[in-house]
């Protein structure tokens, strides 16, 4: 008889997981410090929409998230006739994805005739800003999804108040996406950026030569970063399907937008 009062005992134990996962629920900001999140580039969508990726609410400082019923989000990524918007989750005080508000293009008149910027927005991209708000990925009326203008825009060259000949990839870290991180997320389950794209290759005949050959490329590209991290490519995305890609993207390691884990 005494027997069912000691399994009637765990269940007073029960209760306990509860509040302490309640309470775990801000642990993503344990000190009381303020996150942000950075509109991630097209070709680190995660494969597969993104099935395995946690909410922005639900995701730790470092890791991707998907952003959901928020009529302004990127809608940056695409998959199986639908678009979603991802984001890396980072500390809100974090210095590697940060806009310098001095840089200018370059050329502000080519920009504001070539380059469409979402309804509403600057009419150039003259700065961080201006690339900020343009889209990542459009629609067309008859639904198909094609490359927005903001990737040619991070690709552009301008000036800061300190420098000439500075790329926007570079100025513009936050709004590009393209601060140096690791590649990985600290549970090494999605991987952020790419440091040595494989699949990567530049066209050989475009007055380039036969290091631009796949597997070879980046190595081509730390050659002469300062010049080559903007020559443009093939890739795959991950979902294996062939994509247009800058070296600063394919690149990492080469570019400094990303390295692997010590």
């Amino acid at each position: 008889k005494p027997t069912p009062e000691p399994t009637k005992k765990p269940h007073t134990h029960k209760p306990t997981p509860e509040p302490t996962k309640k309470t775990e629920k801000p642990s993503p900001a344990p000190t009381g410090k303020p996150t942000k999140l950075v509109a991630i580039a097209p070709l680190d969508c995660p494969g597969e929409g993104g099935f395995d990726v946690k909410s922005c609410s639900k995701a730790s400082i470092g890791d991707i998230c998907i952003m959901e019923n928020n009529k302004n989000a990127a809608e940056q990524c695409f998959f199986d006739g639908k678009r979603f918007s991802v984001y890396y989750k980072v500390r809100e005080d974090d210095t590697t994805f940060t806009d310098d508000s001095s840089w200018k293009s370059g050329d502000d008149a080519m920009w504001s005739k070539k380059v469409a910027v979402k309804e509403g927005s600057a009419d150039d991209a003259s700065d961080c800003r201006a690339i900020a708000k343009a889209e990542w990925t459009i629609v067309t009326k008859s639904g198909n999804v094609l490359p927005g203008p903001r990737e040619q825009m991070c690709a552009s060259v301008g000036y800061t108040k300190e420098k000439q000949d500075v790329p926007a990839y570079v100025a513009c870290a936050e709004s590009c996406d393209s601060g140096d991180r690791e590649a990985f997320d600290e549970k090494d389950k999605h991987e952020i950026c790419r440091t040595n794209d494989p699949y990567f290759e530049i066209d050989a005949c475009d007055h380039h030569d036969n290091a631009t050959l796949p597997g070879s490329t980046c190595a081509w590209v730390a050659e002469d970063a300062a010049k080559r991290c903007l020559e443009e490519g093939m890739t795959q995305d991950w979902d294996e399907s062939p994509t247009k890609a800058y070296a600063f993207r394919a690149c990492g390691e080469a570019c400094s937008t990303c390295y692997d884990k010590p």
